[in-house]
């Protein structure tokens, strides 16, 4: 069922590893997708994985030099520091930072345009700038919304738009009707949808990018496949598994008083609020979002307990890569 390729979100470090490691012996079946929030610079907003993207891109070439860096949701309120901002500043901000992106040689860009206020005339000016700033850069764009019905007028206003950007286009993002919810994939599949985006696609010679794929059965995978899907996206799935293995690992060596106190902080920060619902358990919404906060002390006191025992990061990573290698078998 290898034929698909399949971009992983780095939402922590062992992640990130995983994915490198598992594309040396198997190439070309992977790609990384990276938000605002996971790296970015400081002058443009906060990042819980990475402050500083040249480091990033440093990190992955030296030990990947082929694999695919992609920019997941670029576009104008999509770091989490930058929504204070007003819409001007905001919009300044963002187009600097994927100029940046570009300019650092990323492969693909993912320009969403979901908060612009001029769609098109907005869109246009981002990527015609990208392109200024590296003509080799490839472009993915589209939006992706929880559950949103497909809109055939406005699918085929952005395939018209898009497909003028002949030399640089790349994948469009369609409404596969989808979403992720307290670790489980939602989706209602409408198969005349699904012919109406895979052909139209088709006939604009772009391919269609398809997101929020974590959890997804195989049974599922095998249907998207067949009506002509074979890009996906996946990113809380496998920090949703690191995060599993951390809280029973803890729970295992009796690291009640570290593993309380960081799970403790992981709740009252709130990041699982994008992930799961308030009344899931406290479980849960740590499996969801503890990853956020790897950067704490509360963290790594924790894993110093834990690396008495043995190499936490080595046996993640090595985990991982086992994930990864069953999804694209």
């Amino acid at each position: 069922m290898s034929n698909f390729k399949l971009f992983i979100g780095p939402q922590t470090k062992n992640v990130l590893d995983a994915i490198l490691t598992y594309d040396k012996f198997h190439p070309n079946k992977l790609g990384i997708i990276v938000s605002r929030d996971q790296v970015e610079n400081k002058r443009f907003g906060n990042s819980y994985l990475y402050n500083n993207k040249k480091k990033f891109i440093n990190y992955i070439k030296k030990n990947n030099k082929k694999i695919l860096i992609c920019r997941d949701h670029g576009g104008i309120y999509k770091n989490n520091t930058e929504k204070k901002l007003s819409y001007k500043k905001a919009y300044s901000n963002s187009l600097e930072s994927l100029n940046e992106d570009a300019e650092l040689l990323f492969n693909i860009i993912h320009l969403d345009p979901e908060n612009f206020k001029y769609r098109y005339k907005d869109s246009e000016h981002f990527i015609n700038s990208i392109i200024s700033a590296n003509k080799k850069i490839m472009i993915e764009f589209g939006e992706e919304k929880k559950m949103m019905n497909l809109d055939k007028k406005k699918y085929l206003n952005d395939l018209e738009f898009f497909s003028k950007f002949e030399k640089n286009k790349k994948y469009i993002v369609s409404y596969t009707k989808s979403f992720i919810n307290n670790g489980k994939n939602y989706i209602k599949f409408n198969k005349k949808d699904y012919e109406f985006i895979t052909k139209k696609t088709k006939s604009y010679g772009l391919e269609i990018k398809d997101h929020n794929c974590d959890f997804l059965s195989e049974h599922n995978l095998k249907k998207k496949i067949s009506l002509g899907i074979k890009n996906f996206n996946i990113a809380p799935e496998l920090s949703y598994l690191e995060n599993m293995l951390l809280l029973n690992i803890s729970r295992k060596y009796k690291y009640i008083k570290e593993i309380n106190m960081f799970a403790n902080l992981v709740i009252k920060k709130g990041k699982w609020r994008r992930w799961s619902n308030a009344n899931s358990s406290k479980d849960l919404k740590f499996k969801l979002a503890a990853h956020y906060h790897y950067k704490t002390k509360e963290y790594e006191n924790l894993i110093k307990k834990i690396n008495q025992h043995y190499n936490f990061n080595f046996f993640i990573v090595k985990y991982l890569v086992e994930v990864i290698n069953r999804k694209l078998k």
